[in-house]
Parts: structure tokens; C-alpha cells; sequence
């Protein structure tokens, strides 16, 4: 199933792009970075360019959201004891009627501060802060689930001994 996915990610451009972005661990805590850094620069109204909003909340979050959905599509589509809920996610339909509902909040709310309708400081932290994280820390843990889990097993039996 690993070598199924690696070889999805290498013929995928979102997933290429997703994977050379948070791959690995120093990749991930550059990106990251960079993230939270003008995230809060745009939130507190340091450097109010709205190029900053539009790629770091709107665009790239469209990118973290496509790749996070793409993830999970290929890790869980096989397995059988998975949900109703996950079932419906992970199959056609329900993945890109997922994917969409999730670009097009992103989206609407972006448009929205743009526009000064709903610009307050906890929508701009939640579009170039807290929403971008939370899809980055995702798409890390599912690129890396195979560490992860030898990661606490390893500390299960540790804990055994």
C-alpha cells in the first residue's frame, strides 16, 4: 500500500507539490514558518498586503485542501474497517462534494475580508493561521503515517519493557 501511494504522489502534480512542501520534517518546519510568520504580519495588520491573504489564504489553503482530500482518498479507500462516513469520504462523489464545500469556505471567507464585509482579526487569523496549520500538520501526518505509527509503537514497547 505504501509503494501504491509513493507512486500516486510522483504521478500527481497537487501531491508532488504537497509532498515537497511538508515531505519531510524540515520541510514541513520551514513551511510552517513562513507560514505563521506572515500569517501573523496579516492578522495583527503589520504588513496589510492583500497578496498575503490571497496566497496564504485563499490559494495555497485550496492547495492544502485538494492534497489533504487526495491523501486521504489513497489511504483509507481499500481499507474496510472505515465508517459509513469515511466510506462516503473517501469515495468519488464524496470526495470532491468534500473538497468543494472546503475550498468554497475558504474562498467566500477570503473574498469577504477583501471586500471589508468580514474583515475582523479572528477571520483574518483563522484564514492565514489556524486554517493553513491545521491542513499542513494534517497533510504531514498523513505523508508520514508509517513513522508515526512505528514511532508510538516503538514507544508502546518501550513502555512494555
Amino acid at each position: 500500500m505504501v509503494k501504491n501511494i509513493h507512486k500516486q504522489i510522483q504521478r500527481s502534480f497537487i501531491l508532488k507539490f504537497i509532498n515537497t512542501l511538508f515531505g519531510t520534517r524540515q520541510e514541513l518546519q520551514i513551511t510552517f514558518f513562513i507560514s505563521v510568520i506572515l500569517g501573523i504580519l496579516y492578522t495583527f495588520q503589520i504588513w496589510e498586503q492583500i497578496a498575503i491573504l490571497i496566497i496564504f489564504g485563499m490559494i495555497l489553503p485550496c492547495f492544502y485542501i485538494i492534497g489533504l482530500y487526495r491523501l486521504i482518498k489513497l489511504r483509507y479507500q481499500k481499507r474496510q474497517d472505515i465508517s459509513k462516513f469515511m466510506r462516503f469520504m473517501v469515495s468519488q462523489t464524496g470526495h470532491i462534494v468534500f473538497m468543494i464545500i472546503d475550498c468554497s469556505i475558504s474562498l467566500t471567507l477570503g473574498i469577504l475580508v477583501i471586500e471589508h464585509v468580514l474583515d475582523y482579526g479572528i477571520i483574518r487569523f483563522l484564514l492565514t493561521i489556524l486554517f493553513p496549520a491545521i491542513y499542513i500538520m494534517g497533510i504531514h501526518i498523513l505523508l508520514n503515517e508509517e513513522t508515526y505509527s512505528q514511532d508510538t509503537d516503538n514507544h508502546d514497547n518501550n513502555e512494555a519493557i
